[in-house]
């Protein structure tokens, strides 16, 4: 049906929610909820969220949510959150997918009371997750954005070993299936600023402060050089004929050959040079 070969399953301590329509007509979801805990030297769990879609008038939605307990210190943290909605061969249809991924270090195991209330929070999570179908995808993300926050809260109360580097990740795909790059744990990202000649630093894309000037003492005024501006040479205009008459070009001047001149006979023609025999 599709041109493409489907994800793979998950491995373990991975999750996955795959949601795949081909019916017209039909809606289909696919919910993914999981609490890992990890206490390895590598980290590599991954949270992924794929809705394929080819049908007519149809609704494709893959949801996956993913918190991540690391107990310890890990060697190597490397999660990964993607998120595909594809759309083939189809009209009039909704496809929507929504990865989130919360990587969370915790120092020490959970006391029991902890524990209790993580475990009660987390049956509310799988009850939405359960619900969400009555739920509008516009609100979806808000919701789980909201089970982050408490959660974070209450490792917060039990220690201080996790807040700080708290790694929430959200990505959301749209039907032309672009994923964002999953950021590294613990990194901030601070706003560049930049620092004007008198000290004072300007966020970055502000209009730079205009640099005063002063004005030039009396007497130091430097002197400018005239410069005589350029006239047009003159042109005389052609002389005209008077009003009433033509301009009678000069008669052609002939040729002279055998020595006389144009306009007379030759000298073997002429009658003085004629003799007459008796």
């Amino acid at each position: 049906m599709f041109p493409f070969d489907r994800p793979l399953p998950p491995g373990e301590g991975d999750n996955q929610a795959l949601a795949v329509n081909t019916t017209d007509g039909s809606t289909v979801y696919d919910v993914a909820f999981a609490l890992v805990w990890a206490d390895g030297d590598t980290v590599l769990s991954t949270n992924e969220a794929y809705a394929l879609a080819s049908c007519t008038d149809c609704r494709t939605v893959a949801v996956s949510f993913q918190v991540v307990l690391v107990l310890g210190q890990a060697d190597g943290l490397a999660p990964q959150n993607l998120a595909a909605a594809v759309n083939y061969a189809c009209l009039e249809c909704v496809t929507y997918a929504l990865a989130t991924q919360l990587v969370l270090p915790v120092d020490e195991p959970l006391d029991e009371a902890s524990a209790a209330r993580l475990q009660e929070l987390w049956e509310e999570i799988a009850a939405f997750g359960a619900t969400i179908q009555d739920v509008p995808l516009a609100q979806i993300q808000e919701r789980l954005s909201a089970y982050e926050a408490q959660i974070v809260e209450l490792l917060r109360s039990h220690g201080d070993g996790g807040t700080d580097t708290a790694v929430p990740e959200a990505e959301t795909a749209a039907p032309s299936g672009e994923q964002e790059p999953t950021p590294s744990p613990g990194t901030e990202t601070e706003a560049a600023t930049t620092e004007t000649t008198d000290g004072a630093s300007a966020e970055p894309g502000a209009p730079a402060p205009a640099e005063e000037t002063t004005p030039a003492e009396e007497g130091t005024r430097p002197r400018r050089r005239r410069r005589r501006p350029r006239r047009a040479p003159r042109r005389r205009p052609a002389l005209a004929p008077p009003p009433g008459r033509r301009r009678v070009p000069p008669p052609p001047v002939g040729r002279r050959r055998h020595g006389h001149r144009p306009g007379r006979p030759p000298a073997s023609r002429r009658r003085d040079d004629v003799v007459t025999v008796p």
